[in-house]
């Protein structure tokens, strides 16, 4: 599994965080308005959307500190944890995103 204490991890960390802050301009600023996803909006968003998916595969696989301190880093364990903690939050968020994409698509066909 992926340590998390490993200096890859803690890039991803940040990049992250920038896509959050991303996330944080972007959503509001088209609730606020009607936005087409278009030119630069359009690649932020399905890089975004694209993300958050892979993010989301990638925690199955990422080790944990356990409450003793340890760092647990068996595939078996750390996919469980996941389920187990943050799974239902993720998935449903990333679903709910690539839905708004697959309606937002279907209305143009």
């Amino acid at each position: 599994a992926w340590n998390p204490d490993s200096a890859t991890r803690m890039v991803y960390e940040a990049l992250s965080m920038l896509v959050v802050l991303l996330d944080g301009i972007m959503i509001p600023y088209t609730l606020a308005w009607t936005v087409r996803e278009e030119g630069a909006f359009l690649l932020v968003s399905w890089l975004s959307r694209i993300f958050w998916t892979a993010d989301l595969l990638l925690s199955f696989a990422t080790g944990y500190h356990t409450k003793q301190c340890a760092t647990e880093l068996r595939l078996r364990k750390t996919a469980k944890h996941f389920l187990v903690t943050w799974f239902l939050v993720d998935a449903t968020l990333a679903i709910w995103d690539w839905m708004g994409t697959v309606l937002s698509v279907s209305r143009f066909i």
